[in-house]
C-alpha cells in the first residue's frame, strides 16, 4: 500500500496553538476490505458512561484522573500480512523495488484502530480489570466497599478513571511503562468538555462553553439575543415549509443548514440533552430546508447561550414519558427515557428518544417512574 506524509497542527485541548507536527499515514483509498483488513470496528466509551462515572465520583468523593496514550495506533499488533512501499526519506537506493512488512499498526491503516483496541484490552485484563458487558471500553476492578476500587474508560487513546488515587497511579505507571502516556493528573478537559469540581460540595460540573462560543462565531450568532425555549411555541415544522421556487432553493443551497443542525448534536450528546428533540426534529428537513427551517435551527443556538453547565451526583432516577402528538403530516408516538443524577433536573446522565407511527390513541400521556440507587 502507499503512504503519505501529512503536516498536522497540534493544539492544546483549550484550543491554544502548541506546535507543528508531521505524521506518516496510510492512504485509505488503496485499502480494500477483505484484502488489506478484516474487522475494523473500534469501540469507544459512551458519553452516558462518562457522565455516570463522574456522578459516582462526585458523591463518593473518589479521585478522578486522566491521561493520553502516546501514539496509540502504533502499538497495535497486526494479524494480517501487510506490506507498504518505502516512504520518502527512508528508501534504500540499492533496492528500490523492496517493500516493508508491517508488524504494527499506524495511522491511516483501516485495521489500526481495532488492532490497538485488542492490544489495550489484553493489557487491561492482564492487570486485573474487567470490561463491562454493556460498554466494553469501561473497565472495573474491585467492589464499591473495597478500598482499592477503580473504574475507568477509554476513548481511543484517552483515559478517564475514578477510584483510589494510589491504585489509579499504579495503573497509569503500568500503561506508561508499556506504551507511554502524557497529561497524567486530575481531570480537566474531556473531549473538548471542561470539567470543574468542588470536592467540598461533592459536585462535578461539565460544560462546552468553548465549543458553544465557536459555534456562535461560525454561524454569526455571537451577538444574537437569547431565547427562552429551543422551539417556538405553536409552530409545527413540515415539508410544506420546504422551498418550491428555484430562487429559494438556490438561496438555501448557500446556507450551511446541515452543519447548523449537525453541530448541536454533539452538544446534545455531551452536556445539553435539553436540545435533543429540537436538533432531531430539524434534521428531518436536511434534504430540502426552507427559510422557516433555517430560522428554527438558529433558535437552538440562541437557546443554549447562558445555559452551559451540568452538575452531577450519585442517586439515579429514571423517568419514562410516552406522548401521542398530532402533526401536520402524521401522528406519532414518542417515548422518552431520562436518567437523572441526584434527582436534580439539570443532572441528566442519559437521554433516549424513540419515535414511531401511533399504534394507540387511548391515552394522551402516560408516565411511569422507576428508581434505583447504588450504595
Amino acid at each position: 500500500m502507499r503512504t503519505l506524509c501529512l503536516g498536522l497542527h497540534r493544539k492544546f485541548k483549550n484550543g491554544v496553538f502548541e506546535e507543528n507536527k508531521a505524521r506518516l499515514v496510510a492512504r485509505g483509498n488503496h485499502q480494500h476490505p477483505g484484502v488489506d483488513s478484516g474487522e475494523s470496528f473500534l469501540p469507544v466509551m459512551r458519553l452516558e458512561s462518562l457522565r455516570t462515572l463522574l456522578a459516582l465520583a462526585a458523591i463518593r468523593d473518589l479521585d478522578v484522573v486522566q491521561f493520553d496514550i502516546t501514539s496509540a495506533y502504533l502499538h497495535g499488533t497486526l494479524k494480517e500480512e501487510l506490506y507498504m512501499e518505502q516512504p520518502e526519506g527512508y528508501r534504500v537506493v540499492e533496492k528500490p523495488d523492496w517493500v516493508w512488512k508491517l508488524k504494527k499498526g499506524f495511522y491511516g491503516l483501516v485495521k489500526a484502530g481495532r488492532a490497538w483496541n485488542e492490544e489495550l484490552h489484553s493489557h487491561m485484563v492482564g492487570v486485573g480489570l474487567a470490561a463491562t458487558h454493556k460498554d466494553p471500553p469501561v473497565y472495573v476492578k474491585g467492589n464499591w466497599d473495597q478500598e482499592e476500587f477503580v473504574a475507568g474508560e477509554f476513548w481511543v487513546d484517552g483515559f478517564v478513571g475514578i477510584g483510589s488515587g494510589k491504585v489509579l497511579e499504579v495503573l497509569a505507571k503500568g500503561v506508561d511503562g508499556k506504551y507511554g502516556i502524557t497529561g497524567f493528573g486530575n481531570v480537566k478537559w474531556i473531549l473538548g468538555m471542561l470539567v470543574e469540581r468542588d470536592r467540598t460540595a461533592r459536585t462535578i460540573s461539565i460544560s462546552q462553553e468553548a465549543f458553544i462560543g465557536s459555534l456562535l462565531t461560525r454561524f454569526n450568532l455571537s451577538d444574537a439575543a437569547p431565547v427562552s425555549t429551543p422551539i417556538l411555541s405553536g409552530v409545527q415544522l413540515s415539508t410544506l415549509d420546504c422551498p418550491d421556487s428555484e430562487e429559494e432553493k438556490l438561496e438555501m443551497k448557500t446556507r450551511p443548514y446541515r452543519e447548523l443542525v449537525g453541530a448541536p448534536a454533539w452538544l446534545a450528546l455531551g452536556t445539553r440533552p435539553d436540545i435533543t428533540f429540537a436538533a432531531a426534529s430539524r434534521a428531518r428537513f436536511g434534504h430540502n430546508p426552507g427559510r422557516t427551517h433555517w430560522e428554527a435551527a438558529k433558535r437552538i443556538l440562541r437557546w443554549v447561550v447562558g445555559r452551559r453547565s451540568l452538575l452531577s451526583s450519585l442517586t439515579l432516577t429514571g423517568l419514562v414519558i410516552v406522548t401521542i402528538t398530532d402533526q401536520l403530516e402524521l401522528t406519532l408516538s414518542r417515548s422518552k427515557m431520562v436518567w437523572l443524577a441526584g434527582n436534580r433536573r439539570n443532572n441528566c446522565v442519559s437521554l433516549c428518544r424513540l419515535q414511531k407511527p401511533n399504534i394507540g390513541r387511548s391515552a394522551k400521556r402516560r408516565r411511569s417512574r422507576c428508581g434505583w440507587q447504588i450504595s
